[in-house]
Formats: structure tokens, C-alpha cells, sequence
């Protein structure tokens, strides 16, 4: 090997030692690189349109209007967000016309409420006593509320809430399916829509 590759040899060989030893008797000095950031803007959460909700209309044209998705959230004591979907009414019904909203979290879907609210010439009592006979328990009356008013089990897990009253001529019932929760919930809804339709 001639003097020029010697020099090269030992070049790499200081080269190799400062850059792989290890510091065992000194102490390591590392920083992190600089970091320029800009900071991020988020955009504000824009806030829902204030929820005016329809009272005792001359004529029913859909049910979303009846109940906001913000107050069937503050009663049922949660926090979210719940987006309100009306949904074509059902010509095959008979005998009347039905209306139907469809309540769901916006993200995980996990919260998800149907408001029917169906417009009939029948009695309301026996409109709420016909709806009775869907549920899979015995039926909780809801005095007081409407021309008659109940709760029950609608399917597993699911439970409903009918009220009725006759309101411009016309019966009207509403019928909202949710989600198991407390008792009082099924009777604030119940006086709500009652209320309301």
C-alpha cells in the first residue's frame, strides 16, 4: 500500500472512530432542529340556526319542524351533535298521511330517533290504543298529556312514544322511537309534541 492509501486508511479510520464512538465518559450533546411553524388556525364550529319549532300549523307538511335534534339532545342529557333528515312521507299509508323525521348523531349514527307524525280523521285515542299494539310489553300511560299518551318497548332496545290530540279539525299523532333512556325522557317528549302538534 502506498503513502497515499495510508493516508486515505487513516483518513477514514479518525473519520469512523469520532463518528461512531460512543459517549461514555462525556455527555451527549444533541439538540432537537429548530421547528418553524406557522400556528394552526381552526376555523370556529359554526353555530346551529335557532330552532323554531312548529306549533298547532294550519296544515302539516312534514315533521322535522315539530322538534329540534338540540332539544331531543338536552333531554335525553347528552352533548353531540344530531342532524335532523325529513323523510319522503309514505303514500302507502292509510288511513292518513305520514310524516317522518329521522334524528342521528353525525358521526357515530349511535343515537338515531324517528318522529313519525301522522294526520288522520280517526278518534286520537284510538289511534295511540291502534299504535299500542305494536309494542313487544305492556304499554305505560302517560297522563295528562295529549287525549291519551303512552310509552312502551318497540323492539329490543328501542323504545316508543305516542301521543295524540285532535288539533284544526284533524288527528294527529306523534309517535317517536328512540333509544332506551330514562323515564322522564318518554314524558317530556310526549308533553312536548303534544304541545306542538
Amino acid at each position: 500500500m502506498g503513502r497515499f492509501g495510508g493516508f486515505v486508511t487513516a483518513a477514514a479510520l479518525l473519520t469512523c472512530v469520532a463518528a461512531c464512538s460512543s459517549p461514555i465518559n462525556g455527555t451527549l450533546k444533541w439538540s432537537a432542529p429548530p421547528v418553524t411553524t406557522t400556528p394552526a388556525t381552526v376555523a370556529p364550529k359554526p353555530k346551529p340556526k335557532p330552532f323554531t319549532p312548529l306549533v298547532s300549523p294550519a296544515k302539516v307538511t312534514a315533521a322535522c319542524g315539530f322538534l329540534g335534534s338540540g332539544e331531543i339532545l338536552e333531554m335525553i342529557g347528552t352533548g353531540g351533535d344530531m342532524v335532523s333528515t325529513e323523510q319522503a312521507p309514505d303514500p302507502t299509508y292509510r288511513p292518513g298521511t305520514q310524516y317522518q323525521c329521522h334524528y342521528e348523531d353525525e358521526y357515530t349514527h349511535s343515537r338515531d330517533v324517528d318522529l313519525f307524525v301522522i294526520i288522520s280523521a280517526f278518534d286520537p285515542v284510538k289511534t295511540v290504543d291502534n299504535t299500542a299494539t305494536e309494542c313487544k310489553d305492556a304499554a305505560v300511560a302517560l297522563a295528562g298529556i295529549g287525549e291519551k299518551a303512552l310509552h312502551c318497548e318497540w323492539q329490543s332496545g328501542f323504545e316508543a312514544v305516542a301521543v295524540a290530540k285532535r288539533s284544526r279539525g284533524e288527528s294527529r299523532l306523534a309517535l317517536i322511537i328512540l333509544r332506551k333512556t330514562r323515564a322522564d325522557v318518554y314524558e317530556t317528549l310526549a308533553r312536548t309534541m303534544a304541545a306542538r302538534l
